[in-house]
């Protein structure tokens, strides 16, 4: 029973953690993740360009009917490098965007439509990776800025740098996956390579996104 005169009551008493939801996200600056994330992607393109290297160096000798046994071994090698150079950079990648989503918690942005977890998660979810990741990190963009305020950070403009990435990240591994199917060698060879500048260019725009990004966040973080 509720008495007047009894002592106020003392804060909440939480057994082990508080709860998320009275749970502060500090800020971390993403210094090396960008670097990390940034020699991830770049490592991409260059695993591409080696590849259309070495498949027009010995593709003609690939589809004789004898192939030698050095060329073959030098093409799976340089498929085998490209491979172990996607995987860094989706791991690096994917480190750099959960921290940049998890800052903007603790810059105190609020009605953001991505968790961490989702800007990281949409990448795998196929026909919706064809936007959603996208959409993910141009929120981080906009909500990074130290002009972000309550919630005018959610029609704030973007960069220029995220249609050129997204067209070319889109369209360059379209032409990788179709040259892989081409049986003519020089006609592949043409296709892997314009998939290749296309490539070159989307981890261009990237990472100038990521340092940008890191940027506006470290700006944001004084100004708070």
């Amino acid at each position: 029973m509720y008495s007047p005169y009894s002592p106020p009551a003392g804060p909440p008493h939480y057994p082990s953690a508080p709860p998320s939801y009275v749970a502060h996200e500090a800020f971390v600056p993403l210094g090396w993740r960008t670097l990390l994330a940034s020699l991830g992607v770049a490592s991409v393109a260059l695993g591409s360009f080696a590849l259309d290297a070495v498949s027009l160096a010995f593709g003609s000798e690939l589809k004789s009917d004898d192939p030698a046994l050095g060329p073959a071994l030098v093409v799976a090698a340089a498929g085998l490098g490209l491979l172990v150079a996607h995987l860094l950079a989706a791991v690096t990648f994917s480190i750099w965007v959960h921290r940049a989503a998890k800052n903007l918690r603790g810059l105190g942005r609020r009605g953001l439509r991505f968790t961490p977890g989702w800007c990281v998660g949409w990448f795998f979810v196929p026909f919706a990776n064809l936007v959603k990741p996208l959409q993910a990190v141009q929120e981080v963009w906009r909500a990074s800025g130290p002009e972000a305020r309550d919630d005018y950070w959610a029609t704030a403009p973007t960069s220029p740098l995220f249609a050129l990435w997204w067209a070319t990240w889109l369209i360059g591994n379209g032409l990788a996956n179709a040259s892989a199917r081409i049986d003519d060698v020089a006609t592949s060879g043409m296709v892997g390579a314009a998939g290749s500048i296309l490539t070159a260019v989307a981890a261009v725009a990237i990472i100038l996104i990521m340092h940008r990004i890191a940027v506006r966040q470290e700006a944001s973080a004084r100004c708070s």
